[in-house]
């Protein structure tokens, strides 16, 4: 109907240019609500893990080896499976989970929360909530989640190992992160202060502060791009400026997560773990599995304009 009323607009109303600029700045607002809402954030991620592999497998124009040299990092259907399995299980559970245990929040209006209940840790850092900090935060995590785009400097043949073990990796780290919300329900720093935002309130989002989501994908990678990146290029000068550069940025996402008033300190250090662990351990696997296939694989899949070509060593 949006669409129809500027169509309607721009035939019929002299207007017509004023009328499409307010129109624009509505679409531009609706996009941003939807974007920030905590429900559909979740099948705009399922939208950007399979556009991820779309890309993935359609990102080379000439003829490639799909699996890459499998020298430093190779792809196992027993591996991939296990990891992608316990993701999208995860992320199903979640969902269940989060229709089945749901606070009311009809009951909030003024409540603050008591201190007292907090942990030492956490009482050490207790910040009313701050819309600036929180959107340098949310900037600085999805920069983050970027910085794999630095590894298309690696051959062409490698893209498709690279891009699949991150898919894995960011969507076992999302799926833990959202799992520990949905199961420990805590409630956000802001709520112990008398100056909360109410629309998070009404969003439902004021008690999922453990673990640090921003943080989680954050650390996430960071340690994925610093731990491929070091494995491709283990002699190069660039090697020390990606770790660090990468970890201090996440460590800035932390910091601003907390100082804004969304997480406790615990909440970023879980985070962090989370996604060190996945950026890590999920690359880590499949160095394993290229050692063995160095040893054992005879046979190399190939892809181009003309079919699919299987080279056998003998």
């Amino acid at each position: 109907s949006i669409f129809f009323n500027i169509f309607y607009n721009c035939l019929f109303f002299q207007n017509r240019r004023k009328y499409l600029k307010n129109e624009r700045c509505y679409m531009f607002n609706l996009f941003v609500t939807f974007l920030r809402s905590y429900k559909l954030k979740k099948k705009l991620f399922v939208l950007m893990i399979f556009s991820c592999v779309i890309f993935n497998s359609f990102a080379q124009e000439t003829k490639f080896n799909l699996f890459g040299s499998k020298e430093v990092f190779a792809l196992s259907p027993v591996i991939d499976a296990s990891i992608l399995g316990t993701g999208v299980s995860l992320f199903v559970t979640d969902f269940i989970l989060e229709k089945t245990i749901k606070q009311s929040s009809s009951n909030l209006q003024n409540k603050v929360f008591n201190k007292d209940e907090l942990s030492k840790l956490d009482k050490l850092f207790i910040n009313p909530y701050s819309k600036t900090l929180d959107n340098l935060g949310t900037v600085g995590s999805f920069a983050l989640l970027a910085s794999p785009l630095l590894l298309l400097t690696e051959p062409k043949e490698e893209w498709f190992t690279i891009g699949t073990m991150y898919v894995e990796s960011v969507l076992l780290a999302y799926s833990l992160k959202d799992f520990g919300k949905v199961l420990v329900n805590k409630p956000r720093p802001y709520m112990y202060n008398n100056t909360y935002p109410q629309k998070e309130i009404e969003n439902g989002d004021w008690n999922k502060s453990f673990p640090s989501g921003h943080t989680t994908l954050a650390f996430t990678g960071a340690a994925y791009t610093s731990y491929v990146f070091s494995k491709y290029n283990p002699s190069s000068s660039w090697k020390w400026p990606v770790i660090i550069s990468s970890y201090a940025l996440a460590s800035a996402v932390g910091i601003s997560r907390v100082a804004s008033g969304n997480h406790f300190i615990t909440d970023v250090l879980c985070g962090a773990a989370i996604g060190t662990c996945c950026g890590i351990v999920v690359p880590f696997l499949h160095t394993l599995n290229a050692k063995i296939n160095s040893k054992s694989d005879k046979v190399q899949t190939s892809f181009s304009p003309f079919g699919v070509d299987f080279m056998v060593r003998l």
